[in-house]
């Protein structure tokens, strides 16, 4: 996992072509994950061979589910950045400059809730297409659009904890962020933006760590729990055809 985290790291600090790459990719690095986690769950370690799993099972698969939740993020960005551009403006000027003011910060963030709360709104269908489908490209074989159609209609049967899930991550998400932007607000202000800069990246990693093994495992758990079943005596997994 930390090898996978690091690695898209270096691909997002890769301008353009870097951040490309790794919503192309997310879903083969993920496969690869998934791939350990079920290994584990049958009792065997997790190895480093986990992390390039996912580019020899279906790589062209996963890829083309990267292809489209690219697609649909530079829709969803387009749409927000077109009714809050000055709000998005604020905020980076803030955190380009070299004494950030704490008050103001806070109120560009606070500007910002909105258009987040928006963006989450319209990219939810995304969200439910594309949760499951590594998964069902990896394990069940199913072709991307027919995955993500899958994905969408088991997202859609279970809404109610689909939503209370994301709305946890969500208000997680801001208040870490609020948290650490504070944090990292003060310490600019202290010690300059150097310092700053550093106390981010010893504070933010770790939690995107965190937040990552989280995230992957309740997808593997949710796509165990509602696309397979045990058999009535035996361990044996059948899958469950909707």
């Amino acid at each position: 996992m930390a090898l996978s985290l690091f690695g898209s790291a270096f691909l997002v600090a890769v301008p353009i072509i870097g951040l490309l790459a790794f919503f192309i990719l997310w879903p083969v690095l993920l496969a690869g994950l998934l791939l350990g986690i079920q290994d584990m769950e049958a009792g065997k370690p997790l190895e480093l061979r986990h992390l390039f799993a996912g580019f020899k099972a279906a790589p062209k698969q996963l890829a083309a589910i990267g292809g489209f939740s690219l697609l649909a993020a530079l829709v969803i960005i387009w749409i927000i950045t077109m009714g809050w551009r000055d709000e998005f403006e604020a905020l980076v000027k803030l955190m380009a400059a070299d004494n950030t003011d704490i008050a103001a910060f806070r109120e560009a963030s606070s500007n910002l809730v909105w258009p987040t709360l928006v963006g989450i709104l319209i990219f939810l269908p995304f969200t439910t297409a594309v949760w499951f489908a590594p998964a069902l490209v990896l394990f069940n074989k199913l072709s991307p659009i027919a995955a993500m159609v899958m994905s969408f209609k088991a997202s859609i049967k279970n809404i109610w904890p689909f939503l209370i899930y994301g709305f946890l991550c969500l208000l997680a998400d801001i208040i870490v962020s609020y948290i650490l932007g504070v944090i990292v607000a003060l310490v600019s202000n202290m010690g300059g933006p150097a310092l700053g800069g550093t106390v981010a990246t010893a504070l933010v990693f770790p939690v995107i760590f965190v937040f990552c093994v989280l995230l992957v495992s309740a997808m593997y758990i949710g796509y165990r729990d509602i696309f397979t079943q045990p058999e009535p005596d035996s361990t044996t997994v059948e899958i469950v055809s909707n």
